[in-house]
């Protein structure tokens, strides 16, 4: 009896020593592949930041863009203040004259 159970612990543990064996075959496998892949990963990674640095320089000149252009519009805005202020003079002129008249 007792011969049968060490048998039976034997068989488990080389089965498990198995088991064990094909997971860390696996596992090499697994790490040679991403291992494989890292240069790729590489370029990839490397590209992204550039294209990431390229995107940065168009977000900035786009921020100048509409820097410039906020002021040109705050600096038409007055113009257009002072257009309607002489308008409004032209009018009264005019008016001052038809009265006149």
């Amino acid at each position: 009896h007792g011969a049968v159970v060490q048998l039976r612990q034997e068989r488990t543990v080389v089965q498990d020593a198995a088991v064990g064996q094909e997971e860390l075959l696996a596992l090499r496998e697994t790490v040679i592949q991403e291992l494989k892949a890292l240069p790729e990963l590489t370029i990839r990674c490397e590209r992204a930041a550039q294209d990431a640095a390229l995107a940065q320089g168009d977000v900035e000149g786009l921020v100048e863009d509409v820097s410039f252009m906020k002021a040109r519009q705050e600096l038409l805005g007055g113009e257009v203040v002072h257009l309607r202020e002489n308008l409004q003079l032209v009018r009264q002129h005019l008016g001052d004259l038809r009265s006149e008249t």
